[in-house]
């Protein structure tokens, strides 16, 4: 909790000078930043998960 408040802390000054129209302390901002990269990281873990488990592991063990 405490890196949580020393990043917020930090990035404060930064976003506010960055962003226009936003400010620094939105809370929306923050949770909107982080749902999507959240979904980014889904996405980017589930496609080559999916592709993998098509693939019979004797087959590619052989391929090897």
């Amino acid at each position: 909790m405490r890196r949580m408040a020393a990043t917020m802390g930090l990035t404060t000054p930064f976003l506010g000078s960055v962003l226009f129209g936003v400010k620094p302390t939105d809370a929306m901002t923050y949770i909107g930043v982080g749902g999507l990269l959240g979904i980014t990281s889904l996405v980017a873990t589930y496609i080559p998960s999916r592709r993998s488990a098509r693939i019979e592991p004797l087959v590619a063990l052989r391929h090897e």
